[in-house]
């Protein structure tokens, strides 16, 4: 019973004496790297490698990151992840010259995603070589961002403050503060992936966000998201993280229509006329030249609000 013990401790010690969680790095070029090595190893082509994790920060761009440790992969590739909080996504990010390193095509998001999780497993479907998957111990990564909290002030979700002469996040329970930002932004996600081929729909990105044409009217404590565009951006279908703003002809300002007041929800129509959404048998937002499931995926963005 010792020497089966033994073998464990020492087997243990050879599989994760180099996992030590999150560390930090500040290069001289001013970049601030957080990264974390996989629990795990994968045989990729000629050896068995761990998957790095990292969060590079150059001024207010924000990247994240894996390195799939050898050649995963050319162009984009299908990515999945899940968290256990938030379930399963997948969708494509952008690959490396040199194929090894993927970039999330929603930083901002995911970065929210890890600091309220503790285990993230995520793989890669390579397209001439087997699944390529690694679980990270994500816990604890709070620690980094405040010790530089100044460099991600720029993150509006993102609220520090100080306790007792300690940095501490704004609420004790970070899950339950976070959580409504990151539901928010999974849905529309899925909403920008469902419409991808659909140039009516505009997006903003998470971790650079620009004003629409039609923010004239949005106040400063509001943020948007995505604008569904009939008429040169000026008429349309705003939604922000707080409310959906009905633009139509011939009037000078939106319908505007806050989600908490959203009681009913009805989805009509087909492809011939066009498909449109009730809301509270008054207020009708029309799309068309969209699918089905294209005005489905609005649908069930509002119905979870």
């Amino acid at each position: 019973m010792i020497k089966i013990t033994l073998l464990v401790l020492f087997l243990t010690n050879i599989c994760f004496s180099s996992v030590q969680g999150w560390k930090s790095k500040l290069r001289e070029d001013g970049k601030l790297i957080i990264s974390n090595l996989s629990l795990n190893e994968e045989r990729v082509f000629s050896s068995r490698v761990r998957g790095k994790l990292s969060i590079i920060l150059d001024n207010q761009n924000l990247l994240l990151a894996i390195n799939w440790g050898e050649f995963a992969n050319l162009s984009d590739a299908n990515v999945f992840y899940n968290i256990k909080e938030y379930g399963l996504f997948e969708e494509d990010w952008r690959l490396s010259n040199d194929g090894k390193v993927a970039y999330s095509p929603n930083p901002v998001l995911m970065l929210l995603e890890i600091l309220v999780s503790d285990t993230l497993i995520i793989g890669i479907r390579p397209k001439y070589n087997d699944e390529i998957r690694y679980t990270f111990n994500i816990s604890n990564l709070s620690e980094h961002l405040l010790k530089n909290r100044s460099r991600f002030s720029f993150i509006e979700d993102l609220e520090f403050y100080g306790k007792d002469g300690q940095l501490v996040l704004e609420s004790t329970n970070v899950k339950q503060n976070l959580n409504k930002h990151i539901l928010i932004k999974r849905d529309a996600r899925f909403v920008k992936y469902k419409t991808r081929h659909n140039d009516m729909f505009f997006f903003n990105s998470f971790s650079s966000p620009v004003n629409f044409e039609s923010n004239l009217l949005t106040s400063d404590n509001t943020s948007d998201l995505f604008y569904f565009n009939k008429w040169l951006r000026k008429k349309g279908v705003l939604f922000t993280d707080v409310d959906m703003r009905i633009f139509k002809f011939f009037k000078d300002s939106p319908t505007v229509i806050p989600y908490e007041d959203i009681h009913s929800l009805l989805l009509k129509g087909n492809n011939i006329t066009g498909y449109r959404i009730h809301l509270n048998n008054k207020h009708v937002a029309a799309f068309p030249k969209s699918t089905k499931d294209e005005v489905q995926s609005v649908f069930t963005f509002l119905k979870n609000r």
